[in-house]
């Protein structure tokens, strides 16, 4: 399983992946909400926390669950990363929590779009073990799975 970036802090290595089997992935990142005319933002130190679980593989696809939580705040620390706002900037603060089941067609990039322009990306390699992992069956365009509206 290719879980695929997480964000600009830090991308996830191939994972050979079992049927419910969870692999977490996470990430810190900074976010920014304007209002339609951009002439008013506040700026989010953001942590991303969630678990990719593999549900069941097809013929043609797999089925995915995600479980994910985004806390926006003030500031955010996660593996040794911190993101922290300064005290007179305006700060965006918001919390999400939700679980989505998802199928991805093998070699194909998914993405979850959440709220913010944050997205959770990730693709499955066909079973078949032809592929090295030096040489991933995931590139291409992407197919957005599901879109959170803004």
């Amino acid at each position: 399983m290719f879980p695929g970036q997480a964000g600009i802090v830090s991308t996830s290595n191939p994972q050979k992946q079992k049927v419910d089997d969870p692999f977490p992935l996470f990430g810190v990142m900074q976010l920014r909400s304007c209002n339609p005319d951009k002439t008013e933002c506040k700026i989010g130190a953001a942590k991303l926390q969630s678990r990719v679980t593999l549900v069941a593989l097809d013929k043609a696809n797999a089925t995915v669950k995600v479980d994910y939580q985004l806390d926006i705040g003030k500031t955010q620390t996660e593996a040794g990363t911190t993101v922290k706002i300064p005290d007179d900037v305006p700060t965006l603060r918001d919390s999400l929590t939700d679980s989505k089941i998802v199928t991805v067609d093998y070699n194909r990039i998914g993405r979850i779009d959440l709220r913010y322009g944050v997205a959770i990306k990730l693709c499955v390699e066909a079973p078949d073990g032809t592929q090295s992992i030096s040489v991933s069956g995931c590139q291409g365009q992407e197919v957005v799975l599901l879109r959170q509206p803004q």
